[in-house]
C-alpha cells in the first residue's frame, strides 16, 4: 500500500531528527521509502506571543504493508525513539513529528486515525512537500481539488517558505 507520511522537526538539530525518523522508517521490514521531499522551513505556529524556532517540514512517499492503524503506531514509536514528548498544548516545539497525511486512496474517520490528514488542506507546510511527492493535477482522496488547487486556494499562502536542503541522500 501507498502512503504519504509528513515530517516536521523545530528543536536542533531539526535536520538530523528528520533524517533520523526517515531512516527509523526505512529500516523497517515493513516499510520502503519510495521518495522523500526537498526540506521546507516555515515559521511555528504558536498560541499567543511565545517565540519558537522555525519548522523543518518534508514529506516521504512509502509502500508498506502495515495497515494504517499499524503504520500511525509505527510514527509513533518513531517518534518516542526521538525524544518526543506530547505536551498538553497543541503546538508545543517538538523533536520530531510524523503524521500520516494519506493511506492509498482511502479516507479513514475513526476514533484513533483521520486519514487524509485532517488539516493538510490549510497548511501550506504540508501541501508544498507533499507537491514534490504526489502529482499536482491529481485529487486528494476525500478532496474534490487538486493539489494544486488545494495550494493556490490555501489561507496559509503568505507564510515564507523555502526549500532549504534536499535529503535524497538519505540512507
Amino acid at each position: 500500500m501507498e502512503a504519504y507520511v509528513g515530517l516536521g522537526s523545530n528543536i536542533e538539530p531539526r535536520i538530523r531528527f528528520l533524517i533520523r525518523a526517515v531512516h527509523g522508517l526505512a529500516n523497517q521490514e515493513s516499510i520502503q521509502v519510495n521518495a522523500v521531499s526537498p526540506v521546507f522551513s516555515s515559521e511555528a505556529l504558536t498560541l499567543g506571543e511565545e517565540e519558537q524556532p522555525d519548522f523543518l517540514n518534508a514529506v516521504i512517499r512509502v509502500q508498506t504493508t502495515l495497515n494504517p492503524v499499524s503504520l500511525l503506531d509505527a510514527c509513533l514509536r518513531i517518534e518516542r525513539d526521538l525524544g518526543r514528548e506530547r505536551a498538553l498544548e497543541a503546538w508545543a516545539p517538538r523533536t520530531i513529528d510524523l503524521d500520516l497525511l494519506l493511506y492509498e486512496n482511502e479516507v479513514i474517520n475513526s476514533k484513533s486515525l483521520t486519514v487524509p490528514h485532517p488539516r493538510m488542506s490549510d497548511r501550506l507546510f504540508v501541501l508544498l512537500p507533499l507537491s514534490e511527492v504526489w502529482p499536482c493535477d491529481r485529487k486528494l482522496p476525500g478532496f474534490t481539488s487538486t493539489l494544486r488547487e488545494l495550494i493556490d486556494d490555501c489561507e496559509d499562502a503568505s507564510r515564507p517558505l523555502k526549500t532549504i536542503i534536499t535529503l535524497e541522500k538519505y540512507e
